[in-house]
């Protein structure tokens, strides 16, 4: 999980053009973020109380990231994360459709 994480951190990095400054915030505002996921899923067994603390943790890391980086670097960040999402929800898909199949 580390390397797909830090696979993407890269391509973060490299797509919004983060000075030194701001990859070692970002660096910490993600690992901060890992943290609380972490926490989410060992302490909360309720699926709907998980997504909502999960949910709560990335409007968390957002927060965060909106002092760290300017507009136009949000505005790719969110853009870069959406699709990041959408592709993880297709191979989710998949896998369950193959499953079924």
């Amino acid at each position: 999980m580390h390397k797909m994480m830090e696979k993407k951190g890269k391509e973060i990095k490299e797509e919004l053009n983060l000075s030194k400054e701001q990859e070692a915030e970002v660096k910490k505002i993600n690992e901060a973020f890992r943290k609380d996921m972490e926490a989410v899923r060992e302490k909360t067994e309720v699926k709907n109380a998980r997504l909502d603390a999960l949910k709560q943790a990335e409007e968390k890391r957002k927060e965060s990231l909106r002092k760290v980086l300017d507009a136009q670097q949000m505005q790719k960040y969110e853009a870069l994360t959406d699709s990041l999402k959408r592709k993880g929800l297709e191979r989710i898909k998949e896998r369950r459709e193959n499953k079924r199949g």
